[in-house]
């Protein structure tokens, strides 16, 4: 699960860099559009990997601690 995120996160990567590439190549100033997607993609990728994370030390304490 971990890996299938962070092969997505390449790819995301290499994808938007080609595009900035791209753009910049048109003399078009790339980098607020650069910013705002290393801010996106930073978010898409954290968040499911410390959703993932809680959920399994969620899961470790339930069964560490089972319900009386």
């Amino acid at each position: 699960f971990v890996v299938l995120w962070i092969g997505f996160a390449l790819a995301s990567a290499v994808f938007f860099f080609v595009l900035w590439a791209a753009l910049s190549l048109y003399h078009y100033d790339a980098r607020p559009a650069l910013g705002f997607v290393l801010q996106w993609l930073a978010a898409a990728t954290l968040y499911p990997l410390v959703h993932s994370l809680m959920q399994y030390a969620i899961a470790k304490l339930r069964i560490l601690q089972p319900e009386k």
